[in-house]
């Protein structure tokens, strides 16, 4: 096996784990979105203990907000990672050259709602772990 041999196995063993670890982690951020929403509902729809903690101008009602908005965030940036990543997709294989074009604003967009959505649940979890130690 020449050395060329293996560097591209080393490269497609890599990029194997790399779209394995991509994919992991954007299920995961989907998952954090709906559970950050379904967090929030649980609180919100409290009418006993929460109620009086959510009084207008409270710091827990903005905490609450928060990791609610960045939830439907990070699940808005999924979605429209998706749509992109299709269109981009659609576009590649429409080509003459079968690649992606790297200045299309779909491909821009892919690429971006990853990152979008990644910061979103990370924003998020701070939020609710701040809230959790608010109340």
């Amino acid at each position: 096996m020449t050395e060329d041999d293996v560097l591209k196995e080393r490269y497609d063993r890599v990029r194997a784990e790399k779209k394995n670890m991509s994919g992991k982690i954007s299920d995961i951020c989907r998952f954090i979105g709906f559970g950050l929403l379904a967090a929030f509902y649980t609180i919100y729809t409290d009418d006993q203990r929460f109620g009086a903690l959510l009084s207008d101008g409270s710091w827990a009602k903005f905490l609450l907000i928060s990791f609610a908005f960045a939830g439907a965030v990070a699940i808005f940036f999924d979605y429209m990672q998706y749509a992109a990543g299709y269109r981009s997709v659609k576009d590649a294989i429409g080509a003459d050259n079968k690649m992606y074009r790297d200045e299309s604003w779909a491909y821009w967009i892919w690429n971006n709602a990853f990152l979008a959505k990644q910061a979103a649940t990370l924003i998020g979890c701070l939020a609710l772990i701040a809230f959790i130690f608010t109340v």
